[in-house]
């Protein structure tokens, strides 16, 4: 799962030579200025330059090379992942050098020791409590900027090198969730291997790096030779656009601001306002993304700093380092019905080498199945994989910002509680709300596959663990740094929510293919909608796969539901979508060749004996009949009883069957509804002699849908 095997790569003549011009020996201090060096980002990867991590994911999930299909795709338990136990020890890491481990992150850190072996000693260069390991304010490791906790997760930027190996051990009561994110070098390349310490040249370049962290929001890179600067103010008409700048030569774009900004409705008018690059005249533009999302953050004004972009009071800006040899048109549209008037200034200079660089992408899309099988990732097998990118050709993946649209369930959790938010302080509220906890949308893993791999490289645990937080910061938190940012989550996670993740000296080099995913596990009439911009590298003269959005599916899809739309008109509730539900309860997408579930989901649900999963359902007008339902049969799944509003509809409905299939829909009971919201429990009593358990102890639940209505 995460080793490495050899490849045998087919390169052009010029990577080959690429290679023996390559650094190949390496300080401290160059591995440090890694960490905010966005000039290399344009350098071609070379080959046996890989990254990846390794992580406490459910090894549940697995490729099956024998049958080539994916199994378990969606296994959850991600807390306890190791590539093995040696005793009461958990080895979490092993790789061969000459290497780095960039990041290491955990949801939390006990007293339980970290201990680093490296290169093959037998003696570990690294041996302290975990809780330590993360101390930025005393120790080898106080530098605040690099060493940080976001909203409960905990984030090193420390780099450990090694030049033949490393391994990483926990130790009894280390913590919870880890990931652990490096980058393996080409053979010949020589480091200096971390020793448990760092003397005082190796001091001075992590307090370099910190010192950058701090001063996020000004220029890491320093001037190139011959700048120059473009300031522009335009009025873009409705329906036009306009050429900021029409640049030629062998350059480079280094900064990219948009100044000071203010408009009646900037969450709108930044998305029918976009930003579109084309380098040395290709035929499709290597970026184009609505204006602010080129920013990082969406939706609106949302000020943070970081390294290669923000917004400030100063206004947006973006340092991405982008060469072209020829020609560099950069163009801003206005898609919609008033004439927008913005100030900008781009900043360029002079490449200073002769070496061929890649080119600057960045793409912003929703739901855009490019370069993928929609089908197996919407009701396959690899659901609930939800694409950030994909690309065919050489390059490094290096960001992404996330933008959330999660309103499920707000109106309908205060609702079902009868609660006047007026009533409560905030904190009294948001912790309520948090408490109804079906509203999370940050369940999934991020995937990162290279180069055709079957299984990725890099398997995570959480998407908020992939931003640097954790427990899915159920009070509304917002943070900034230098690589990890959320400028906006004001409802705690419900509503609009913005995520970034820079990846800067832990870029995903490629040669071939690259495709990052998140898990999604809520579809998108939950609803819950996700919108990307992903930023990478690429060879010059690679188209990439993806085109402009059209203007009317940038806005206005971020609409409050409306509790009307809660009460299907053919009365069939349908279990991923006209329901409130609660953790651990989840959607789960169903393989259609195992038989036809309604919408290709049902919601999951598994427990011990005497433990309930309730959900709540919305009635618009007085009901008098029966109630149905249809259920999910399996070889894991129990007996229960069904609860209407605290009262018994019936009893030992028995959900065993050999293989899992959707059963026939059932009959419950005649009920008397009036109208508003209503909760329907069901209790786990016991299980058929044949059921087996999950892990020994849980059985299982799956509601397909629930109908007011008889049974066909």
């Amino acid at each position: 799962m995460y080793r490495f095997c050899a490849r045998a790569l087919v390169l052009p003549a010029l990577l080959l030579c690429n290679t023996a011009a390559a650094q190949d020996k390496l300080t401290y201090g160059d591995i440090a200025a890694r960490l905010y060096d966005l000039k290399r980002l344009a350098t071609p990867p070379l080959p046996g330059e890989r990254s990846g991590n390794f992580s406490s994911c459910d090894r549940g999930a697995k490729y099956n090379t024998e049958k080539g299909q994916y199994e378990r795709w969606h296994a959850n338990w991600d807390g306890g992942g190791a590539i093995r136990r040696e005793g009461a020890s958990m080895v979490v890491a092993e790789i061969d050098g000459p290497g780095v481990i960039w990041r290491v992150w955990s949801a939390s850190a006990g007293k339980g020791h970290i201990k680093i072996f490296i290169d093959g000693l037998e003696k570990p260069a690294l041996d302290i409590p975990y809780s330590e390991f993360f101390n930025n304010q005393s120790g080898m490791f106080a530098y605040p900027e690099l060493v940080l906790t976001l909203s409960k997760g905990r984030n090193s930027f420390v780099p450990i090198p090694f030049q033949k190996s490393c391994r990483i051990v926990y130790e009894k009561g280390w913590g919870a969730y880890y990931q652990i994110t490096y980058t393996q070098f080409p053979k010949g390349t020589t480091v200096p291997s971390f020793r448990g310490e760092f003397n005082k040249e190796e001091q001075a370049a992590l307090q370099k790096a910190n010192d950058v962290f701090a001063a996020r929001g000004t220029d890491p890179k320093p001037p190139g030779a011959d700048r120059k600067t473009v300031t522009e103010t335009v009025t873009i008409e409705p329906g036009k656009s306009v050429d900021i700048c029409r640049l030629t030569g062998r350059r480079a774009i280094s900064q990219i601001h948009v100044l000071p900004y203010a408009d009646e409705d900037p969450v709108r008018t930044l998305r029918e306002l976009t930003l579109s690059i084309t380098w040395d005249d290709d035929r499709q533009p290597a970026v184009w993304t609505p204006l602010g999302d080129f920013f990082g953050t969406a939706p609106g004004i949302n000020r943070f700093k970081s390294i290669p972009t923000g917004m400030t009071e100063k206004g947006f800006y973006a340092y991405w380092y982008m060469p072209f040899s020829k020609s560099a048109r950069m163009t801003i549209a206005n898609d919609g019905a008033k004439p927008r008037t913005l100030s900008l200034k781009v900043m360029h200079e002079r490449v200073d080498t002769d070496k061929p660089l890649l080119r600057f992408h960045a793409k912003w899309h929703r739901d855009a199945y490019v370069g993928v099988d929609e089908k197996s990732f919407t009701h396959g097998e690899r659901w609930p994989d939800w694409p950030l990118m994909v690309t065919e050709g050489r390059g490094r993946f290096v960001g992404v910002n996330l933008h959330v649209w999660n309103p499920n369930p707000f109106g309908r959790v205060v609702k079902v509680l009868n609660i006047d938010a007026k009533q409560f302080a905030p904190r009294i509220y948001s912790t309520m709300l948090a408490a109804a906890r079906g509203w999370w949308w940050g369940e999934g893993d991020e995937k990162f596959f290279v180069d055709g791999e079957k299984f990725p490289s890099t398997f995570g645990t959480g998407s908020e663990d992939y931003f640097g937080y954790a427990w899915a910061a159920h009070n509304p938190v917002e943070f900034e740094s230098a690589l990890q940012n959320q400028p906006l989550n004001k409802n705690s996670s419900l509503g609009h929510v913005s995520n970034s993740r820079f990846q800067l000296a832990d870029n995903v080099p490629f040669q071939k293919r690259f495709e990052a995913v998140m898990e999604k596990y809520h579809p998108n009439n939950w609803p819950l909608l996700y919108a990307c911009t992903a930023y990478w590298y690429q060879t010059a003269g690679e188209s990439d796969l993806y085109r402009p959005v059209p203007v009317e599916r940038r806005v206005d899809y971020y609409v409050q539901p409306n509790r009307a739309a809660m009460v299907p008109a053919d009365g069939i509730y349908e279990g991923e979508q006209h329901v409130v539900y609660h953790r651990p309860a989840k959607v789960q997408g169903m393989k259609p060749s195992d038989g036809d579930w309604s919408n290709g989901h049902h919601l999951l649900w598994q427990g011990d004996v005497g433990k309930e999963m309730s959900v709540t359902f919305e009635v618009g007008q007085q009901y008098r009949g029966p109630m149905t339902a249809r259920f999910t049969l399996g070889p894991h799944y129990g007996v229960f009883d069904v609860l209407l509003d605290g009262k018994v509809l019936k009893k030992g409905i028995d959900l065993y069957g050999p293989k899992v299939a959707p059963a026939p829909r059932q009959e419950l009971g005649t009920v008397e509804l009036s109208p508003g919201t209503h909760k329907l429990t069901f209790r786990l009593t016991g299980s058929n002699k044949q059921a087996r358990r999950v892990k020994d102890k849980f059985l299982m639940l799956g509601l397909d849908y629930m109908a007011l209505a008889p049974a066909e």
